[in-house]
């Protein structure tokens, strides 16, 4: 079960990225999409943690449709503005550069928040400060996988891979 929905957003983020025509209509249907399900994702959070408190996190999994099809509409998003906003040349090799990590971090950022979930935890437990210690860690995660991928991309082997 581990290996079917990663295959499956690779496969999917390969289809938008060489068959899929973004243009303005792609941009405002995945612009609607990502919005409405957003909004489902916080309305029925906060629902859920009316009903319960202690256990309203039932949406949290990356694996559900409202959080990978929102994923995939901010992808749709940001391809189209990407191809709309002019940037200098060296804005544009840094997010090109950027955008070659995406891969390696898709890779490692599951092994990454498994080992560094029990930090997490304790960190977590009893703070009043979850939400920003959940943006740094997510954003610890990144940047470690990020510089893991950077490094990794330096070995021709492994270079072609990535």
């Amino acid at each position: 079960m581990f290996f079917m929905p990663h295959l499956g957003i690779v496969f999917i983020g390969y289809y938008i990225e060489k068959y899929m025509k973004i243009d303005k209509k792609a941009f405002a249907l995945s612009s609607i999409g990502f919005v409405s399900l957003i909004a489902f994702q916080v309305i029925s959070t906060y629902f859920f943690y009316k009903k319960n408190p202690s256990d309203y996190l039932m949406l949290d999994n990356w694996q559900y449709l409202t959080i990978t099809l929102s994923a995939l509409c901010f992808y749709v998003i940001f391809k189209y503005l990407s191809t709309v906003v002019v940037t200098k040349d060296a804005t544009a090799k840094l997010l090109c550069y950027f955008g070659s990590l995406t891969f390696p971090i898709y890779l490692l950022s599951d092994l990454a928040i498994s080992l560094t979930k029990p930090y997490y935890r304790n960190l977590a437990v009893n703070s009043e400060y979850i939400i920003l210690i959940t943006i740094g860690w997510e954003i610890l995660i990144f940047v470690s996988c990020a510089i893991i991928g950077s490094i990794l991309k330096l070995i021709p082997g492994i270079k072609k891979l990535l």
